[in-house]
């Protein structure tokens, strides 16, 4: 049963992927997303600034998604250590995501770019991929995560990652268990 129904949940996942070729997904606890869950299929790509830095900025009607990478050209990869974009120390990448009157003062969290091409001669994005973690304020409990395509064939990541408060509670958890194991 168990197979049948993880084959069922994937099917469903790559059905629903393939229609939603450029899509924002994102969730999350704190003051950016308030507990709700948001999906976008209309975005556009509103900035780009290759001269200066790598620079590309997606946006729906009420959010906008940045990312960045002071230096080096964005690709394909992980990006750790992100801080709040267009601030920091110009060594590490910077993203953020702000809409409908909430943002952060201060971003810490990852990005992990699965896909991106480029019209280099007109300074346009193609294709772009990304899954993010954003804590805003630094905290760990104010947490967004989230799914970017943009002309994508890549499916959304269907479920986010667990935050380091959520593993911390997991392992807590585990360790109880194994305790009152050990007491019997």
């Amino acid at each position: 049963m168990k197979t049948t129904l993880s084959l069922l949940v994937s099917f469903l996942i790559s059905f629903v992927a393939a229609d939603a070729a450029t899509s924002l997904t994102f969730t999350g606890k704190g003051y950016i997303t308030q507990g709700q869950n948001y999906y976008f299929e209309n975005i556009t790509v509103s900035s780009m600034n290759p001269v200066q830095h790598d620079d590309i900025v997606f946006s729906t009607d009420s959010w906008l998604l940045a990312f960045n990478m002071w230096s080096e050209r964005l690709h394909v990869g992980m990006y750790n250590n992100a801080t709040r974009w267009h601030t920091g120390d110009r060594v590490n990448p910077t993203f953020d995501i702000f809409g409908d009157g909430r943002g952060s003062n201060q971003v810490s969290g990852w990005f992990n770019i699965l896909e991106i091409e480029m019209n280099p001669e007109r300074n346009q994005v193609i294709k772009f991929a990304a899954d993010f973690m954003h804590y805003s304020e630094g905290m760990t409990d104010r947490w967004t995560s989230g799914s970017l395509r943009y002309n994508s064939d890549i499916a959304l990541s269907p479920i986010p990652e667990p935050g380091p408060v959520m593993i911390s509670f997991l392992s807590l958890g585990l360790w109880l268990r194994r305790r009152r194991k050990e007491e019997k």
